[in-house]
């Protein structure tokens, strides 16, 4: 026993201080980016891309579950992938964002780009996963923007069967802002903060009323020329009241 506690001390001296701390420093990295739960680790050469297979937890064993490390101007960044692996298009789904994606500086000029691309969509396709998808990556790059959260949602309420998308962005909204932003779901509706349901109250009140004044015309303040006139009289109204409805 005493002779192997030797031999490890003289081991250790042996290896250089800096070579240590950076070992110990590696070993630190792995325990941080690989947990417990990992089946396979291997590296894709060709993009230069970590890839992480984890021990599913799901029931449903078909489901793939990896993790993609993507290092780019000395930052790694993760990416979290869940896919069934016998379906076929979602294996090449997960292929062709695989080898197709790529880490760029985020700007909000980006964000109105893709917010124009999203309004040069037809309705059915704003209302669709393809409009969501415009939506959620514009907004991620002005997170703080909740406009895109809304509209999101609002979007996919008047389309058909997106509920799977809607009941994660109505979480998220209420968690974050206090209201689910939703028109149609009561039930998310009735789990809204007392603040939130003040000004979604004051909000459709101010747009009862300027629905109003646009069907009964002016009062006092005088004739116009043409609809058109008279609307953008009563929007400008609408914008200076203390109310903001955000539209």
């Amino acid at each position: 026993m005493v002779k192997n506690s030797l031999s490890n001390n003289e081991f250790f001296l042996d290896i250089k201080h800096q070579d240590l701390v950076y070992n110990l420093y590696i070993l630190s990295l792995r325990q941080s980016f690989f947990q417990k739960n990992i089946k396979l680790i291997q590296m894709e050469s060709n993009r230069k891309v970590g890839v992480v297979e984890n021990i599913t937890t799901l029931t449903n064993k078909s489901i793939k579950e990896e993790t993609w490390y993507f290092f780019n101007f000395g930052t790694v960044y993760p990416i979290h992938v869940r896919y069934n692996q016998f379906i076929h298009a979602a294996m090449r789904a997960k292929n062709e964002i695989f080898f197709n994606i790529q880490n760029v500086p985020s700007s909000e000029a980006s964000s109105v780009t893709l917010y124009n691309e999203f309004q040069s969509l037809s309705f059915k396709r704003k209302t669709d996963q393809e409009g969501m998808i415009y939506l959620m990556s514009a907004w991620t790059h002005v997170n703080e923007n909740k406009n895109f959260l809304r509209q999101m949602i609002q979007f996919l309420e008047r389309g058909e069967q997106n509920m799977i998308y809607l009941a994660p962005l109505y979480e998220y909204a209420l968690r974050t802002y206090g209201t689910s932003f939703s028109k149609n779901s009561e039930e998310y509706r009735g789990r809204e903060g007392e603040l939130a349901k003040i000004e979604r109250k004051g909000a459709e009140e101010l747009q009862r009323e300027l629905r109003e004044a646009l069907n009964q015309g002016p009062d006092k303040e005088g004739n116009f020329k043409s609809d058109e006139e008279k609307v953008n009289y009563y929007l400008k109204k609408a914008k200076e009241s203390s109310l903001d409805i955000e539209q």
